[in-house]
């Protein structure tokens, strides 16, 4: 059985004068599922869930969401992959030890 797999990338996006942090929190999950939870500074919150075979199943994308609509988006990302975005973060955060010559990850 496959193990679950966390990654959280972050960036920047915008002008270099004024940029916009961004974050997106990937989940690899044991069924094959995957998903992907991305935030901007610009309020942008988008979802995309995946089958086994790559195939993009939901997604959902929303500029400044309401409440409800942003609790129904990290509803859908749980229900996917078992782990809602946050507890992701923080498994991610507690697991992973910087290596001198990059993410390992970087390199499967």
């Amino acid at each position: 059985m496959k193990k679950r797999r966390i990654d959280v990338k972050t960036g920047a996006i915008g002008p270099k004068h004024d940029p916009y942090g961004c974050e997106a929190v990937i989940v690899n999950a044991e069924n094959g599922n995957s998903a992907e939870y991305y935030t901007d500074g610009l309020g942008t919150v988008k979802v995309t869930c995946y089958s086994p075979d790559g195939f993009a199943v939901v997604e959902q994308r929303e500029v400044d969401p309401e409440t409800s609509v942003r609790a129904a988006m990290l509803v859908i990302f749980e229900r996917h992959v078992g782990i809602s975005p946050g507890s992701a973060r923080d498994e991610f955060e507690r697991t992973y030890e910087p290596d001198p010559f990059g993410n390992p990850r970087d390199f499967e």
